[in-house]
């Protein structure tokens, strides 16, 4: 799931107390009532210096008067709109900087400018239920404390210092009274803006600003949670990915940390980073855990969570029942309200693909990714994200079926390992992938062996993620490889320790590729000896080694063969 975080939008649980929901709720519509009388009163007096002198008109004239004056207002409504929700970010950013913030990015609606190598930038983001959002770096904690309190109420104190200036200007605007109407709505659409973020309040499930700033004040582990929010959108900022970020931001809540919406985020942010390290089924597993105790997130982040629970579901087992119970009308919805998130995106990709095995519709959704990807603000998560696409599509082409399937997973192996090995060399100088690698698949049978051949080193050498492999080769290949893995600077009894386990599983194609890969490091000729008298002490003592192995699993070979 891509992180692009709702900060500062994020309140406590959902399931709170019903009184305290229409309490928030009650006050935000009592505050647009109140607005909307000076409003509506003004939009009148505008009506009525329109039609002020209509006597003779024609029905056609009076009709385009009524059609200029609904655009004008709208226009209005809108402009107002617009600019106190810059002037409501630019106080974040404003109180921001003066407390030790540090600027990232400033968005209006879907344009943002973004913060990159020292560089302002003009980037796309759409977040569905925000009209506008700046993100900023946090300071360093001091005893778990964060300045929060200016920085939560600047938005509010802009709001109304502005509105305070555009009531004052439309007094001189009066001889235009279309300025004036202007001036004074938005004036209005400020004040109305500034009360229901300032009061601290729930609406819905969301708390306001200003309930934020009290929460944040009065809750250690609510602030910690709050800046690693931060900072983790300040290091995606830099191109860091979450797996890559320090793992102790990634701890999941207890219970009671799941009901506040502050804290229940790094639940959210524990499955992202499962998912961005290929651990589909803990991801899995901790998404569905999270949609059932975590009361605290909000709906954004719970159809993302369920979006990932379908992705891995369509790569996995692809079970079409279970899909189907996961995309409720609620949840389709959501999708549809984020219809330009990545991770939707993805995920509808994904589905395409393996649910509904429509590939025109899976085209027609790469290329919508890709008007999205030409001006995503986060290369890091775009990149995550489309390697999540590839590993759906690999899916896909491996369940076609017929001898297809398994070349496909062949040639996937060999291009994984030529990626991973690339510049490594063995102990003879000899390139890896196309030296021991392709020798050891050379001296096997079956595309399923060969397969485990070209991968039999690379959880142990190159620390490639045991989950990742099984979600992209499956059970079969994956058990194999990590039977085959072993740690090093064993001992002789040790080595051959592991090798009596591969032998005793009965995994045929552990014990087929591991009597391949010793067959290969048995060859002198590697070490340019032409006979094992040849070797040195230490190559010699390697050799007769393996040789003991050899006659493990050997026998154990003969013994399932007959």
């Amino acid at each position: 799931m891509s992180f692009t975080m709702m900060t500062m939008r994020i309140g406590k649980g959902s399931k709170m107390k019903k009184e305290k929901r229409s309490y928030g709720r009650l006050i935000s519509v009592i505050i647009y009532i109140l607005a909307g009388i000076p409003m509506g009163i003004d939009v009148g007096k505008l009506y009525m210096s329109f039609t002020e002198d209509t006597s003779g008109w024609r029905a056609s004239e009076i009709l385009k008067s009524m059609l200029f004056l609904y655009i004008a207002v709208v226009v209005i409504i809108y402009l107002a709109m617009t600019v106190q929700t810059i002037v409501h970010e630019g106080g974040h950013l404003v109180f921001g900087l003066l407390t030790g913030y540090r600027f990232l990015s400033f968005r209006i609606f879907s344009f943002m400018l973004l913060k990159t190598d020292g560089k302002l930038k003009l980037k796309r983001l759409s977040l569905a239920g925000t009209a506008g959002q700046c993100l900023m770096a946090p300071p360093d904690l001091k005893d778990g404390k964060l300045p929060v309190l200016l920085y939560n109420f600047g938005g509010a104190i802009m709001n109304l210092l502005f509105s305070s200036l555009f009531f004052g200007l439309s007094f001189p605007a009066s001889s235009n009274f279309l300025l004036a109407v202007l001036l004074r709505i938005t004036a209005i659409m400020g004040t109305a803006m500034a009360l229901i973020n300032g009061i601290p309040m729930q609406v819905g499930p969301i708390n306001n600003d200003g309930k934020n700033a009290f929460s944040l004040m009065k809750d250690k582990e609510a602030v910690r949670a709050f800046w690693i929010q931060l900072k983790v959108n300040e290091e995606l900022a830099k191109g860091v990915s979450l797996k890559e970020m320090p793992s102790e931001w990634f701890e999941v809540p207890d219970e009671k940390g799941m009901k506040d919406g502050l804290i229940a985020v790094l639940g959210v942010l524990a499955e992202n980073r499962l998912m961005d390290e290929r651990k589909f089924a803990e991801a899995k597993a901790l998404a569905s855990m999270l949609l059932r105790v975590g009361s605290g997130i909000v709906g954004l982040h719970r159809c993302l969570l369920t979006c990932d629970i379908m992705y891995t579901e369509a790569v996995g087992e692809n079970r079409k029942s279970v899909i189907s119970s996961l995309m409720t009308k609620e949840q389709q919805k959501l999708m549809k309200s984020m219809k330009t998130s990545l991770s939707v995106l993805r995920t509808e990709y994904a589905l395409d693909l393996l649910y509904r095995e429509d590939e025109e519709l899976a085209e027609k959704t790469g290329k919508k990714i890709e008007k999205v990807a030409a001006k995503y603000p986060y290369p890091v998560e775009l990149k995550g994200e489309r390697e999540l696409m590839d590993i759906a599509k690999r899916r896909a082409d491996a369940l076609k079926g017929g001898p297809s399937a398994s070349e496909l997973l062949l040639e996937t192996a060999k291009a994984l390992a030529k990626e991973q090995f690339a510049g490594i060399t063995d102990k003879s100088g000899v390139d890896y992938f196309s030296g021991h690698l392709s020798s050891v698949a050379a001296l096997v049978k079956s595309d399923k062996e060969k397969t485990v051949a070209y991968l039999h080193d690379i959880i142990e050498d190159r620390d490639y993620p045991e989950e990742k492999l099984k979600e992209e080769f499956g059970e079969e290949i994956s058990s194999a490889v990590k039977l085959l893995t072993h740690g090093s600077g064993l001992s002789e009894e040790g080595y051959l320790e592991c090798i009596r386990k591969i032998a005793e599983s009965g995994n045929e194609l552990a014990i087929a590729v591991k009597i391949a890969d010793l067959t290969n490091n048995s060859d002198c000729t590697r070490l340019g000896a032409s006979s094992p008298d040849e070797l040195g002490s230490e190559d010699r003592a390697r050799y007769e080694k393996y040789q003991k192995a050899l006659k493990i699993l050997k026998g154990t070979k003969e013994e399932s063969d007959r």
